[in-house]
Protein backbone atom coordinates (compact mmCIF):
# COMPACT_ATOMS: atom_id res chain seq x y z
CA UNK A 1 0.00 0.00 0.00
CA UNK A 2 2.80 2.47 0.93
CA UNK A 3 4.79 1.68 -2.30
CA UNK A 4 1.70 2.13 -4.49
CA UNK A 5 0.86 5.41 -2.81
CA UNK A 6 4.45 6.67 -3.23
CA UNK A 7 4.45 5.74 -6.93
CA UNK A 8 1.13 7.49 -7.44
CA UNK A 9 2.45 10.64 -5.78
CA UNK A 10 5.59 10.68 -7.99
CA UNK A 11 3.54 10.12 -11.11
CA UNK A 12 1.11 12.85 -10.12
CA UNK A 13 3.93 15.38 -9.56
CA UNK A 14 5.56 14.47 -12.89
CA UNK A 15 2.36 14.74 -14.87
CA UNK A 16 1.34 17.95 -13.12
CA UNK A 17 4.72 19.53 -13.94
CA UNK A 18 4.51 18.31 -17.49
CA UNK A 19 1.00 19.71 -17.84
CA UNK A 20 2.16 23.17 -16.75
CA UNK A 21 4.83 23.17 -19.46
CA UNK A 22 2.54 21.81 -22.10
CA UNK A 23 -0.34 24.23 -21.55
CA UNK A 24 1.18 26.77 -24.01
CA UNK A 25 2.52 24.16 -26.43
CA UNK A 26 -0.54 21.88 -26.44
CA UNK A 27 -3.87 23.67 -26.40
CA UNK A 28 -5.71 20.37 -26.28
CA UNK A 29 -4.78 18.94 -22.84
CA UNK A 30 -8.15 17.35 -21.95
CA UNK A 31 -6.65 13.87 -22.00
CA UNK A 32 -3.83 14.92 -19.67
CA UNK A 33 -6.27 16.71 -17.36
CA UNK A 34 -8.37 13.55 -17.19
CA UNK A 35 -5.37 11.48 -16.14
CA UNK A 36 -4.44 14.01 -13.48
CA UNK A 37 -8.00 13.98 -12.11
CA UNK A 38 -7.91 10.18 -12.03
CA UNK A 39 -4.63 10.21 -10.10
CA UNK A 40 -6.00 12.79 -7.66
CA UNK A 41 -8.97 10.51 -7.02
CA UNK A 42 -6.60 7.56 -6.49
CA UNK A 43 -4.63 9.59 -3.96
CA UNK A 44 -7.80 10.61 -2.13
CA UNK A 45 -9.08 7.03 -1.98
CA UNK A 46 -5.70 5.72 -0.83
CA UNK A 47 -5.60 8.33 1.93
CA UNK A 48 -9.08 7.38 3.11
CA UNK A 49 -8.14 3.68 3.14
CA UNK A 50 -5.02 4.37 5.18
CA UNK A 51 -7.04 6.49 7.64
CA UNK A 52 -9.63 3.73 8.08
CA UNK A 53 -6.89 1.15 8.65
CA UNK A 54 -5.18 3.43 11.19
CA UNK A 55 -8.47 4.04 13.04
CA UNK A 56 -9.16 0.31 13.05
CA UNK A 57 -5.71 -0.48 14.49
CA UNK A 58 -6.09 2.23 17.13
CA UNK A 59 -9.46 0.74 18.11
CA UNK A 60 -8.00 -2.76 18.38
CA UNK A 61 -5.08 -1.54 20.51
CA UNK A 62 -7.45 0.42 22.78
CA UNK A 63 -9.68 -2.64 23.29
CA UNK A 64 -6.67 -4.85 24.07
CA UNK A 65 -5.39 -2.35 26.66
CA UNK A 66 -8.85 -2.09 28.23
CA UNK A 67 -9.24 -5.88 28.44
CA UNK A 68 -5.77 -6.19 30.00
CA UNK A 69 -6.56 -3.53 32.61
CA UNK A 70 -9.91 -5.16 33.48
CA UNK A 71 -8.29 -8.59 33.72
CA UNK A 72 -5.51 -7.26 35.96
CA UNK A 73 -7.96 -5.38 38.17
CA UNK A 74 -10.26 -8.42 38.56
CA UNK A 75 -7.33 -10.71 39.31
CA UNK A 76 -6.03 -8.30 41.93
CA UNK A 77 -9.44 -7.92 43.56
CA UNK A 78 -10.15 -11.64 43.48
CA UNK A 79 -6.78 -12.54 44.99
CA UNK A 80 -7.05 -10.04 47.81
CA UNK A 81 -10.77 -10.40 48.58
CA UNK A 82 -10.78 -6.93 50.13
CA UNK A 83 -14.07 -7.11 52.02
CA UNK A 84 -14.97 -4.80 54.90
CA UNK A 85 -13.72 -5.73 58.34
CA UNK A 86 -14.32 -4.70 61.95
CA UNK A 87 -11.43 -4.40 64.42
CA UNK A 88 -12.30 -6.02 67.75
CA UNK A 89 -9.43 -6.49 70.16
CA UNK A 90 -6.54 -7.96 68.18
CA UNK A 91 -8.68 -9.48 65.40
CA UNK A 92 -10.06 -7.92 62.23
CA UNK A 93 -13.37 -9.71 61.72
CA UNK A 94 -15.09 -9.75 58.32
CA UNK A 95 -18.12 -7.51 58.62
CA UNK A 96 -20.43 -10.23 57.28
CA UNK A 97 -20.45 -13.97 56.73
CA UNK A 98 -18.58 -14.98 53.55
CA UNK A 99 -20.76 -13.77 50.68
CA UNK A 100 -23.13 -11.83 52.91
CA UNK A 101 -24.50 -8.38 52.21
CA UNK A 102 -21.53 -6.04 52.50
CA UNK A 103 -21.44 -2.64 54.15
CA UNK A 104 -19.63 -1.45 51.03
CA UNK A 105 -20.53 -3.40 47.88
CA UNK A 106 -17.64 -1.90 45.90
CA UNK A 107 -15.11 -3.66 48.15
CA UNK A 108 -16.78 -7.09 48.34
CA UNK A 109 -15.20 -9.46 45.84
CA UNK A 110 -16.54 -12.76 47.21
CA UNK A 111 -18.15 -13.74 43.90
CA UNK A 112 -14.99 -12.96 41.91
CA UNK A 113 -12.81 -14.96 44.29
CA UNK A 114 -15.16 -17.96 44.35
CA UNK A 115 -15.48 -17.95 40.56
CA UNK A 116 -11.72 -17.73 40.03
CA UNK A 117 -11.22 -20.67 42.41
CA UNK A 118 -13.82 -22.91 40.73
CA UNK A 119 -16.58 -22.93 43.35
CA UNK A 120 -19.97 -23.75 41.81
CA UNK A 121 -22.69 -21.15 42.46
CA UNK A 122 -26.15 -22.68 43.04
CA UNK A 123 -28.84 -20.19 42.17
CA UNK A 124 -31.91 -22.27 43.03
CA UNK A 125 -32.99 -24.97 45.45
CA UNK A 126 -32.86 -27.77 42.87
CA UNK A 127 -29.19 -27.08 42.11
CA UNK A 128 -28.36 -26.97 45.81
CA UNK A 129 -30.09 -30.31 46.48
CA UNK A 130 -28.02 -31.80 43.65
CA UNK A 131 -24.70 -30.28 44.75
CA UNK A 132 -24.94 -30.34 48.55
CA UNK A 133 -23.35 -33.79 48.89
CA UNK A 134 -21.40 -33.87 45.63
CA UNK A 135 -17.62 -33.89 45.19
CA UNK A 136 -17.77 -30.43 43.59
CA UNK A 137 -17.18 -27.43 45.88
CA UNK A 138 -20.44 -25.52 45.73
CA UNK A 139 -22.32 -22.79 47.56
CA UNK A 140 -25.93 -21.69 47.67
CA UNK A 141 -27.14 -18.11 47.33
CA UNK A 142 -30.38 -17.36 49.13
CA UNK A 143 -32.81 -15.10 47.33
CA UNK A 144 -33.35 -11.48 48.36
CA UNK A 145 -33.77 -10.32 51.07
CA UNK A 146 -32.37 -13.40 52.85
CA UNK A 147 -29.11 -13.29 50.83
CA UNK A 148 -27.71 -10.90 53.44
CA UNK A 149 -26.90 -13.79 55.82
CA UNK A 150 -24.16 -15.10 53.50
CA UNK A 151 -23.50 -18.14 51.31
CA UNK A 152 -24.03 -21.72 52.46
CA UNK A 153 -21.08 -23.96 51.53
CA UNK A 154 -21.22 -27.72 51.06
CA UNK A 155 -18.72 -30.12 52.67
CA UNK A 156 -16.29 -30.14 49.71
CA UNK A 157 -16.32 -26.32 49.62
CA UNK A 158 -15.70 -26.13 53.37
CA UNK A 159 -12.66 -28.40 53.02
CA UNK A 160 -11.34 -26.27 50.19
CA UNK A 161 -11.90 -23.04 52.11
CA UNK A 162 -10.17 -24.48 55.14
CA UNK A 163 -7.09 -25.52 53.15
CA UNK A 164 -6.94 -22.47 50.86
CA UNK A 165 -8.90 -19.48 52.18
CA UNK A 166 -8.75 -16.10 50.40
CA UNK A 167 -5.28 -14.59 50.53
CA UNK A 168 -4.74 -12.72 53.79
CA UNK A 169 -7.77 -14.27 55.53
CA UNK A 170 -8.52 -17.33 57.68
CA UNK A 171 -11.68 -19.04 58.90
CA UNK A 172 -12.79 -17.99 62.38
CA UNK A 173 -12.60 -20.90 64.86
CA UNK A 174 -14.40 -21.51 68.12
CA UNK A 175 -11.42 -20.08 70.01
CA UNK A 176 -11.80 -16.83 68.07
CA UNK A 177 -15.48 -16.54 68.97
CA UNK A 178 -14.64 -17.37 72.58
CA UNK A 179 -12.05 -14.56 72.62
CA UNK A 180 -14.64 -12.26 71.06
CA UNK A 181 -17.16 -13.18 73.75
CA UNK A 182 -14.64 -12.67 76.55
CA UNK A 183 -13.65 -9.31 75.08
CA UNK A 184 -17.30 -8.28 75.26
CA UNK A 185 -17.61 -9.58 78.83
CA UNK A 186 -14.62 -7.49 79.88
CA UNK A 187 -16.42 -4.33 78.77
CA UNK A 188 -18.61 -4.83 81.86
CA UNK A 189 -21.67 -3.08 80.47
CA UNK A 190 -24.35 -3.93 83.03
CA UNK A 191 -27.34 -2.72 81.04
CA UNK A 192 -27.08 -5.48 78.46
CA UNK A 193 -25.64 -8.99 78.13
CA UNK A 194 -22.50 -9.87 76.13
CA UNK A 195 -24.67 -11.81 73.70
CA UNK A 196 -26.87 -8.78 73.07
CA UNK A 197 -23.74 -6.75 72.28
CA UNK A 198 -22.68 -9.31 69.65
CA UNK A 199 -25.92 -10.32 67.96
CA UNK A 200 -27.78 -8.28 65.37
CA UNK A 201 -31.42 -8.08 64.30
CA UNK A 202 -32.22 -7.65 60.64
CA UNK A 203 -33.11 -4.03 59.95
CA UNK A 204 -32.07 -3.46 56.34
CA UNK A 205 -35.50 -4.11 54.86
CA UNK A 206 -39.19 -3.58 55.49
CA UNK A 207 -39.80 -7.19 54.41
CA UNK A 208 -41.97 -8.62 57.21
CA UNK A 209 -41.01 -12.24 56.52
CA UNK A 210 -37.29 -11.41 56.65
CA UNK A 211 -37.67 -9.45 59.88
CA UNK A 212 -39.56 -12.36 61.45
CA UNK A 213 -36.92 -14.92 60.46
CA UNK A 214 -33.76 -12.88 60.99
CA UNK A 215 -34.49 -11.48 64.42
CA UNK A 216 -33.60 -12.83 67.86
CA UNK A 217 -37.03 -13.26 69.40
CA UNK A 218 -37.50 -11.52 72.72
CA UNK A 219 -34.00 -10.01 72.68
CA UNK A 220 -33.10 -6.36 73.07
CA UNK A 221 -30.18 -6.10 70.65
CA UNK A 222 -27.52 -3.39 70.71
CA UNK A 223 -24.98 -5.04 68.37
CA UNK A 224 -22.18 -2.55 69.15
CA UNK A 225 -19.83 -4.27 66.68
CA UNK A 226 -22.32 -4.39 63.80
CA UNK A 227 -21.33 -8.03 63.10
CA UNK A 228 -24.87 -8.95 62.04
CA UNK A 229 -24.98 -12.37 63.67
CA UNK A 230 -28.46 -13.38 62.50
CA UNK A 231 -30.18 -16.49 63.95
CA UNK A 232 -29.62 -18.70 60.92
CA UNK A 233 -28.58 -22.32 61.31
CA UNK A 234 -27.04 -24.88 58.96
CA UNK A 235 -29.02 -25.53 55.82
CA UNK A 236 -30.17 -28.67 54.03
CA UNK A 237 -33.07 -28.73 51.62
CA UNK A 238 -35.52 -26.16 50.38
CA UNK A 239 -35.64 -22.55 51.52
CA UNK A 240 -39.00 -23.21 53.16
CA UNK A 241 -37.20 -25.71 55.44
CA UNK A 242 -34.28 -23.41 56.23
CA UNK A 243 -33.78 -23.30 59.98
CA UNK A 244 -34.17 -19.85 61.53
CA UNK A 245 -33.97 -20.71 65.21
CA UNK A 246 -32.61 -19.45 68.50
CA UNK A 247 -28.96 -20.05 67.66
CA UNK A 248 -26.44 -19.33 64.94
CA UNK A 249 -24.10 -22.07 63.75
CA UNK A 250 -20.91 -20.96 61.99
CA UNK A 251 -18.37 -23.38 60.49
CA UNK A 252 -15.09 -23.67 62.44
CA UNK A 253 -13.12 -26.57 60.95
CA UNK A 254 -13.31 -30.00 59.37
CA UNK A 255 -11.48 -32.98 60.90
CA UNK A 256 -10.31 -35.50 58.30
CA UNK A 257 -9.65 -38.25 60.86
CA UNK A 258 -13.06 -38.18 62.51
CA UNK A 259 -14.88 -37.00 59.39
CA UNK A 260 -16.68 -34.38 61.46
CA UNK A 261 -17.67 -30.79 60.96
CA UNK A 262 -16.92 -28.62 63.99
CA UNK A 263 -18.86 -25.40 64.29
CA UNK A 264 -19.51 -22.65 66.80
CA UNK A 265 -23.01 -22.36 68.16
CA UNK A 266 -24.02 -18.89 69.29
CA UNK A 267 -27.32 -18.34 71.07
CA UNK A 268 -29.13 -16.13 73.59
CA UNK A 269 -28.66 -16.42 77.34
CA UNK A 270 -24.93 -16.03 76.67
CA UNK A 271 -24.70 -19.48 75.10
CA UNK A 272 -21.51 -19.94 73.13
CA UNK A 273 -20.21 -23.46 72.64
CA UNK A 274 -18.34 -25.70 70.21
CA UNK A 275 -20.48 -28.26 68.42
CA UNK A 276 -19.94 -31.09 65.95
CA UNK A 277 -21.80 -32.85 63.19
CA UNK A 278 -20.68 -36.12 61.63
CA UNK A 279 -20.88 -36.45 57.86
CA UNK A 280 -21.41 -39.91 56.41
CA UNK A 281 -23.91 -42.40 55.06
CA UNK A 282 -25.81 -42.39 58.37
CA UNK A 283 -26.38 -38.61 58.39
CA UNK A 284 -27.62 -35.80 56.20
CA UNK A 285 -25.23 -33.35 54.56
CA UNK A 286 -25.58 -29.69 55.37
CA UNK A 287 -24.36 -26.33 54.20
CA UNK A 288 -22.71 -23.98 56.68
CA UNK A 289 -22.06 -20.26 56.90
CA UNK A 290 -18.44 -19.06 57.17
CA UNK A 291 -16.97 -16.01 58.91
CA UNK A 292 -13.44 -14.85 58.07
CA UNK A 293 -10.72 -13.05 60.03
CA UNK A 294 -7.79 -11.11 58.60
CA UNK A 295 -4.45 -12.77 59.35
Amino acid sequence: MKNSLFAAVILFISLNGFSQKSKKNNPDNDLLRSKIDSLELMLQNAGEILKREKDSLVGIITDLKKNKQESTRKSKNSDLYSADYILIGDNKWAATNFGGSSLNFSSDYADDWLSDNNFYRCLDEEEWIEKINSDEPAYFVLEEPLYCVGYFFNLRALKKLQNNPPNGWRIAKYEDFNDLFNHTVNLKIKSTTPFQLLAGNYSQSTNIEAKKKLCWTGQIVNDIYNLSLFPVSYFSGFVSLLTFNNSLNLFSRFDEETNKIYYTEIGPNNKLQPAERRFGSEAYDYGFLVRLIKK
